[in-house]
């Protein structure tokens, strides 16, 4: 058999099941893949920062508001993933579900002396992110 037929055997062989390579023998499977799964979460999350959250760099100075920074980014990350969580059941995504959500505004209706602030009115699609997330309807004026 030549080495090519017996590299495309083992490539069949194999074909749709995941490999992970791991140098630390002492962990059972189990384990070796449970790292492997929070591995690709941590990935995930830094995606999401960088993409959804838009982190961007930012320069501070001063310890204080690094680490403000950095809460607000973890807090942004955690809002996410809960987001994300929630919106599973919709067959969203987190950045969909925004893209959707942003595209109510809000008017200001000037009618002689009076002002009123109206939003405009939420689709059906709109009004379920909002029940999934438990977050009270757009109210007819503000």
């Amino acid at each position: 058999m030549t080495k090519n037929r017996k590299a495309l055997l083992w490539e069949a062989k194999i074909d749709g099941v995941l490999l992970v390579e791991t140098t630390d023998m002492d962990l059972p499977p189990e384990e070796i893949i449970a790292r492997y799964k929070e591995l690709a979460e941590i990935e995930r999350g830094w995606r999401c920062l960088k993409s959804t959250v838009k982190v961007r760099p930012v320069y501070h100075w001063t310890e204080r508001r690094i680490r403000a920074h950095i809460f607000v980014c973890v807090l942004a990350l955690q809002v996410e993933r809960w987001m994300r969580s929630r919106l599973r059941a919709l067959g969203l995504t987190v950045p969909r579900a925004l893209a959707l959500l942003q595209r109510n505004k809000v008017v200001d209706l000037v009618v002689g002396a009076t002002s009123t602030r109206l939003p405009t009115r939420p689709t059906r699609e709109q009004a379920k992110i909002l029940r999934t997330l438990g977050l009270p309807p757009i109210p007819k004026a503000l």
